[in-house]
Order: C-alpha cells, then sequence, then structure tokens
C-alpha cells in the first residue's frame, strides 16, 4: 500500500447478481467536492468465494476509473474488514482469488497513492443490492 489520503475519499458499497453482473457505488468525496459514481462491473467467477470475489471485482472497477481521471491519494473505504486484510496484509489467498487480487493489485498499484481501510458503507451497499436484486429480476 501506497500513501494516505488527503485528496479523495471513496467510500465504496457493492452487490452482485448470481450470474455475476455487479454494480458499485462509490461516494467521492474531497475537501472541494462529494460526487457519487455508479460503475457496472462483472465478477469472473462468482460460485467461488462469491463476497470476496464481488469485493475484489468492485474495487477494481472503481479503481481503473479513478485511475482514469487521474485521481490521486485516494483512500478507499469498504465494509468488509476481511477484504481490507487481504489487500493490505500478506496473507494467502484461496485458489479462487488469487487472480482477482492480481488484477487489483495491478490497478492500485498505477494509482499515484492509496490507502484501504474498513468502514460504514451501508447506504451505498443497500442501494447497489437493491440495484442488483431489481437487474435479476428483469
Amino acid at each position: 500500500m501506497r500513501g494516505g489520503g488527503s485528496g479523495i475519499e471513496a467510500t465504496i458499497g457493492y452487490a452482485a447478481g448470481a450470474l455475476g453482473s455487479g454494480i458499485v457505488y462509490a461516494r467521492l468525496t474531497s475537501a472541494r467536492s462529494r460526487h457519487l459514481l455508479r460503475v457496472a462491473f462483472r465478477v469472473p467467477d462468482i460460485s467461488r468465494r462469491p463476497d470476496r470475489a464481488t469485493g475484489y471485482a468492485a474495487l477494481t472497477a472503481v479503481a481503473r476509473v479513478l485511475r482514469k481521471r487521474s485521481a490521486s491519494q485516494i483512500s478507499f473505504v469498504l465494509s468488509d474488514p476481511l477484504l481490507v486484510e487481504e489487500i493490505t496484509g500478506r496473507h494467502e489467498l484461496p485458489d479462487g482469488l488469487v487472480l482477482p487480487y492480481v488484477g487489483l493489485r495491478c490497478v492500485l498499484n498505477a494509482l499515484p497513492s492509496f490507502s484501504v481501510r474498513a468502514g460504514p458503507t451501508d447506504d451505498l451497499t443497500q442501494r447497489a443490492r437493491a440495484e442488483a436484486a431489481l437487474n435479476l429480476a428483469a
């Protein structure tokens, strides 16, 4: 992990349906503005470790968008402390998460500065779950 985050705080809530189509909402807060970002994403193999695979895919999708926007000093906030621990620590990962982890780290390492921590994201997560449920029903 690199640097801290006085630049942008990206609070992230996400969800995916049983077939792997997902939605992530990121509340981007800086000293000058507040913006809600909505990004669709895909979980390649949702059958293995669905919660973690969804988290990796959601964070990767947001990080890619912010990298394209040349954002720097990003502090990502996720609701899952175990996911944060996997991303920030040196832990052995289950087989189904190795490739998503490597893909995420490649995107994160392309950012000038980032941090990842656990925190509340309930409103964004509920919004993403509702949209993912509506997409399943459609």
